[in-house]
């Protein structure tokens, strides 16, 4: 958000709109950050006696975890790039997240359109995995890879309206 604000992402997009270093220190910092925030998480589990193969199937799986968070946040962020509210697609796919899941209640236990339903989403597959250690996890790599895609498209779509307009930057 502080990019857009002082004008580094239309600077960018004109001219290394595929900048290597730029998007790398993004996903660095966000998958830094979450690891953090999951480590700390995994560890006040374990001091309230949480199972210690749980914390072991979630040790595994943050990986997976972070791809799927810096997919989505990619995704928010090129989504959300031309909107007034920066943050309108992260709190909306953010909180719908949460419950499609499975993190609020196990998905097994939604009815059939909701199960259906959440399988569109990061998360699903690998919440399932945590808990039971039985769910398919790796269909949440192609649920990424799909979201992954709609997010370059996006963000071409971006590019390329960006580019057309005659007064790029200032």
């Amino acid at each position: 958000v502080m990019d857009r604000d002082l004008g580094i992402d239309r600077e960018l997009l004109v001219q290394r709109p595929f900048s290597l270093a730029y998007w790398g220190a993004k996903v660095a910092a966000a998958a830094l950050t979450s690891l953090l925030s999951v480590s700390v998480n995994l560890l006040v589990l374990l001091a309230f006696g949480a199972p210690v193969q749980l914390l072991l199937r979630a040790v595994v799986m943050v990986p997976l975890m972070i791809l799927s968070g810096v997919v989505l946040g990619f995704f928010c962020g090129v989504a959300a790039w031309k909107n007034n509210n920066p943050y309108f697609y992260l709190n909306l796919i953010g909180a719908l997240t949460t419950i499609v899941s499975g993190a609020l209640v196990v998905i097994t236990k939604y009815p059939v359109w909701l199960r259906l339903f959440s399988r569109l989403f990061p998360f699903s597959q690998t919440i399932g995995f945590v808990i039971t250690g039985q769910s398919p996890w790796y269909l949440d790599l192609g649920i990424d890879g799909l979201w992954g895609i709609a997010a370059g498209l996006i963000y071409l779509f971006q590019l390329r309206a960006t580019l057309k307009n005659s007064v790029h930057v200032w």
